[in-house]
């Protein structure tokens, strides 16, 4: 179990929402946030160094939720998770609750909210290709996945040249394996490397 920095009830003024009133006026959103890291270092050395400046952190979670707005609420609480955990390396997992308690939803309700996790996994990714230039192919395609601000620390195998399996009548194979971490879940992270290989073709 790792341990946690929690940041509650930060209230900000941003302009996110469907409704034309909405992006123009602004509203008030309050901000909840947990971040999960390893302190160990921290114990022991007593250096901030090892974990998350929190007035930072805030200062960061302010600016960036004011800056970048959205239709939804729901993208933007995902926007803010992925942007938090690509500045603080340090953050493995966070939990963020976005509150917007002017919500015109026209009922008598205390507060609309959205919940959005997210944690780097390790993850191994198999990448092959028979057509074209085979390795360029593959390492365009790499090159494409290292763009995302949801991956890091990616790792490459060697390639291997192997016979089509199944239906045989097709050139060899150009395989290979990454090692990745990413903060996409899986049916997203399918949706992104399809994505890929279209624009790749």
């Amino acid at each position: 179990m790792m341990e946690s920095i929690k940041i509650s009830g930060l209230q900000v003024f941003a302009y996110h929402g469907v409704f034309e009133a909405e992006k123009e006026l602004g509203q008030k959103f309050i901000l909840d946030m947990e971040i999960f890291l390893d302190m160990s270092k921290v114990f022991y050395t007593k250096d901030l160094q090892y974990s998350v400046h929190y007035g930072l952190l805030a200062e960061f979670e302010s600016k960036f939720f004011k800056e970048n707005r959205s239709a939804l609420i729901e993208n933007a609480a995902d926007d803010l998770a992925s942007a938090i955990l690509n500045e603080f390396p340090l953050i493995n997992e966070i939990n963020i609750t976005v509150s917007k308690p002017w919500a015109p939803v026209h009922l008598p309700t205390e507060n609309i909210e959205v919940r959005v996790h997210k944690k780097w996994e390790t993850i191994f990714l198999g990448i092959g290709t028979n057509l074209g230039n085979k390795e360029q192919n593959l390492n365009k395609a790499i090159e494409k996945i290292r763009e995302s601000n949801k991956i890091r620390n990616l790792i490459k195998s060697s390639f291997i040249e192997t016979k089509a399996w199944g239906v045989e009548d097709q050139p060899d194979f150009l395989n290979g394996a990454l090692k990745l971490e990413t903060i996409m879940k899986p049916h997203e992270l399918l949706l992104f490397v399809k994505g890929i290989e279209e624009e790749l073709g």
